[in-house]
């Protein structure tokens, strides 16, 4: 790879728990819950959980209420 042009790579807005169920109006308790299903993908790092911003994106999407 030539070091004249670094390649661009665009990477997803990893967002918290506490701000998807803040975005979605849900409780924590609830986003926990549906990435323990794996019904919302989620990357844990550490003791933490991010959502990628296009797996909402999917989640919402498909979200079906009961």
């Amino acid at each position: 790879m030539s070091k004249d042009k670094d390649p661009k790579i665009e990477l997803p807005k990893l967002l918290t728990i506490e701000q998807v169920a803040t975005f979605i109006q849900f409780s924590t308790r609830q986003v926990r819950r549906w990435i323990q299903s794996g019904e919302i993908k989620a990357t844990q790092f550490g003791r933490s959980w991010r959502i990628a911003e296009n797996d909402l994106a999917l989640f919402l999407a498909t979200f079906k209420r009961n």
